[in-house]
């Protein structure tokens, strides 16, 4: 049993500053254990929990010094405790004389109130799911949780936190999830955020990368007589040299093109609209017949419409087939 008349160690102007949670609706278990390892410290706390009964007041007809003694003990931890409250639980201590009866008043109005927030955040870590949003906002609000738990003095074991925070993550990361709480002993609560936010890193690098555009568009930074030089290579009885524009083209062409050259310097140069090439019309384009060619020069045509290099956009043309009929009319 404790000495109720032991006076304190420490001077009532240095506890005061000792506590340092100042009580309200959601801190009532985290304040009391505060509030009861000083005055236990202090020797002090039979005067709120009632273990030492007050002396009487007078002895042989005379004050007994004990009760001014224990008076005077009352009358710090009264302040104590009140100097450590918020305005809303000074509310519920306006009826109490001593420092026991404020002690009763603040456990009857916050006790019960904070074992039912208690279970309520219980329940409610227990049910957390991640749904749609990301892991690592799931792990904040599940250690926000965690974190009130523990602020009104419950907090939750290790083991718990783990296995109902794996459980929460969902069916996509059963197979993580198992693999952790096969581990002996489990894993700490902060490793697992740390894991499982890296997993999601690597689940993530996995997934194929959205093309950042159609794909009808590209930018042709080929020469443009590569793509007509594979297709026409096999044709029987035409030849083709390497150099550009005009020298391009079949013997029948090139030879026009001679001709016309030596004649008249300034002599417009057709351009076939089938193959590209300068030196003929369409209407003898030696590829017009050529089936296998026909579908490769409208694939290449339809992705030059589209291209978004529009630097020589003016060169190409969708062949629709209009071209044919305007030479054939010539």
């Amino acid at each position: 049993m404790a000495d109720d008349t032991t006076p304190p160690s420490l001077p009532f102007a240095t506890l005061v500053h000792m506590i340092t949670i100042r009580l309200n609706s959601e801190n009532f278990l985290l304040w009391r254990k505060q509030v009861t390892s000083l005055l236990q410290n202090q020797n002090l706390f039979h005067i709120v929990d009632g273990s030492v009964e007050p002396p009487s007041p007078i002895l042989d007809s005379i004050p007994n010094p004990r009760f001014a003694q224990w008076q005077a003990q009352d009358r710090n931890v009264t302040s104590l405790l009140l100097s450590s409250l918020t305005e809303e639980a000074l509310s519920e201590t306006l009826s109490a004389d001593t420092a026991r009866d404020i002690w009763n008043a603040l456990h009857t109005a916050y006790a019960s109130r904070s074992k039912a927030r208690e279970l309520r955040l219980r329940d409610e870590l227990q049910l957390m799911r991640r749904g749609s949003i990301s892991v690592t906002e799931y792990g904040k609000k599940f250690r926000t949780i965690c974190d009130q738990l523990a602020a009104i003095g419950a907090p939750i074991a290790n083991d718990d936190k783990v296995h109902w925070f794996l459980r929460g993550l969902g069916p996509s990361y059963a197979n993580f999830s198992t693999g952790q709480l096969d581990q002996v002993p489990l894993p700490r609560f902060t490793d697992i955020l740390c894991k499982v936010e890296s997993h999601a890193i690597f689940q993530a690098s996995l997934e194929e990368p959205t093309p950042s555009q159609p794909a009808a568009f590209y930018v042709n930074n080929q020469p443009r007589s590569s793509g007509n030089q594979s297709s026409r290579s096999g044709n029987r009885g035409h030849s083709h040299d390497g150099s550009n524009g005009g020298n391009r083209g079949n013997s029948n062409g090139g030879s026009r093109q001679r001709r016309n050259n030596s004649g008249r310097r300034n002599t417009y140069v057709p351009r076939c609209q089938i193959c590209r090439e300068q030196g003929h019309y369409a209407k003898k384009c030696h590829v017009r017949w050529d089936r296998s060619s026909e579908s490769a020069n409208l694939a290449q045509a339809f992705v030059a419409s589209c291209s978004v290099d529009t630097s020589n956009q003016s060169d190409w043309y969708m062949d629709t087939g209009a071209g044919r009929r305007n030479v054939q009319m010539q």
